[in-house]
Formats: C-alpha cells, sequence, structure tokens
C-alpha cells in the first residue's frame, strides 16, 4: 500500500537517522548508514526479526509498498560489504563510551 498513512511513532524517524549516523558514519559508507537506518526502523516497527516482518515494518513506518521494502531489507542483509564484524567495532565504541574499565561475561 503505497502512500498510506504512518502509524504513531515512538521514536521518530529523525531520531534514528541521528542514532545510527552517530554510531556509523566515521567508518561506514553513506549509502550503507542510510540502509542500516532502514532497517533500524524496520525493526522498530516489526513483530519478529525475520526479513519479511523487518520489511513490513519499514514499510508501515514509512509507507512504502512491502514487497519494495522487503527487497532493500534483503539487500541489507545479503551485502558482503555489511558484515556484522564491519560493524562491531563502531558497535562496542559506541557502548563502551568513556568508560575506563568493562565487565565482560561470556555464557
Amino acid at each position: 500500500m503505497v502512500g498510506r498513512s504512518q502509524p504513531q511513532r515512538q521514536v521518530g524517524r529523525q531520531q534514528v537517522e541521528e542514532f545510527v549516523s552517530g554510531i556509523f558514519e566515521e567508518d561506514v559508507h553513506a549509502k550503507r548508514v542510510a540502509s542500516l537506518t532502514h532497517g533500524v526502523d524496520g525493526v522498530l516497527h516489526a513483530a519478529s526479526l525475520g526479513v519479511r516482518a523487518i520489511g513490513q515494518g519499514l514499510a508501515s513506518a514509512q509507507g512504502l509498498a512491502p514487497r519494495h521494502a522487503i527487497k532493500q531489507v534483503d539487500r541489507l542483509l545479503s551485502n558482503p560489504q555489511l558484515s556484522g564484524e564491519s560493524l562491531f567495532s563502531c558497535w562496542v565504541r559506541f557502548v563502551v563510551g568513556e568508560r575506563a574499565e568493562i565487565v565482560v561475561n561470556f555464557d
């Protein structure tokens, strides 16, 4: 359903963009940051973490056709340039912040 009204948002699109850009902007290509932003927006509106559910969440959040949003999510997750390992260092820096010491627990 293209052009449908957006549901009530708990987190605004601008907040999602600022959050994702703040973490990955310096180390990840701008187009990939935009794709990550779409993915995060989809996850925030999805009922589960499947590709289809995230795509439908993205479609709902942005008023897109579900088919096209699902395809965007699929391309994001299958992009070999966007591996978990490449994003991990950025995420750790964000989580650890300026702490001088952390405790890591492995099960």
